[in-house]
């Protein structure tokens, strides 16, 4: 589901807010959706109604649910989406490559793995710009160093 096929599921639903009285505007949502809004209370039952969950799902963190959220992604992932799980899958292989496991951080890469799950949507993003960020700096390092005349 797309952050404006979700704020306009929402928006028709006419949730009115004790705060201003008014529907929120799908700027308001977008804003609870990239985490810069905090979700007002009486938001819930109607996000849970878009959703088609229970409210009491939206807290919940079990097995079923998280596979649920999964199959949601892996039917249509966003670009974003698509790059988390190709990067994943490329993180895991490197793992299990005998080579890797030879690296004195391997230990770090394998924990970093096993705690993955726990961390917010924004976080595995920011991580990502981070790590492709050093990526860079480090490729082009390399390239200043092979281009330095001795």
């Amino acid at each position: 589901m797309s952050k404006k096929f979700f704020a306009e599921k929402l928006i028709a639903l006419e949730p009115i807010l004790k705060s201003t009285r008014e529907v929120p505007s799908a700027s308001t949502i977008y804003g609870y959706l990239n985490g810069s809004r905090e979700i007002k209370a009486e938001l819930l039952p109607y996000i849970a109604k878009v959703l088609d969950v229970g409210i009491s799902e939206l807290f919940e963190d079990n097995k079923k649910d998280r596979v649920k959220i999964l199959q949601n992604i892996l039917e249509n992932p966003s670009q974003e989406e698509q790059k988390l799980l190709e990067n994943y899958f490329k993180f895991e292989e490197k793992l299990n490559n005998q080579k890797l496991q030879n690296d004195t951080n391997y230990h770090l890469y394998n924990y970093i793995l096993q705690i993955l799950p726990y961390a917010s949507e924004k976080f595995l993003y920011t991580l990502i710009d981070l790590l492709e960020s050093y990526k860079d700096s480090t490729k082009r390092a390399q390239e200043d160093i092979k281009n330095l005349d001795f």
